[in-house]
């Protein structure tokens, strides 16, 4: 019984919504100008990310180097100044 009450929820809520959502909304504006800003805004976005993708790589491979060359190790026989 419980399992038919959810169930019927969920149709009320899923017709309901489709029942709101009349308009349809365009995906993109209609003033080339604004298009113009979206794709550029995008592409900005993408040669970013990509800028970022890089950046994170350089860093990757000199700590890689670092590495190698045994910067991370402790050395035992440090003189301390006192």
């Amino acid at each position: 019984m419980i399992h038919l009450l959810f169930f019927a929820i969920f149709i009320f809520f899923i017709f309901s919504t489709c029942l709101c959502a009349k308009d349809e909304v365009p995906l993109l504006p209609e003033r080339p100008i604004d298009r113009y800003i979206i794709y550029e805004c995008l592409i900005f976005f993408w040669i970013f990310i990509l800028a970022l993708i890089m950046v994170i790589r350089m860093k990757l491979k000199e700590t890689e180097r670092l590495q190698q060359m045994g910067f991370d190790e402790e050395e035992e026989d440090v003189p301390f100044i006192d």
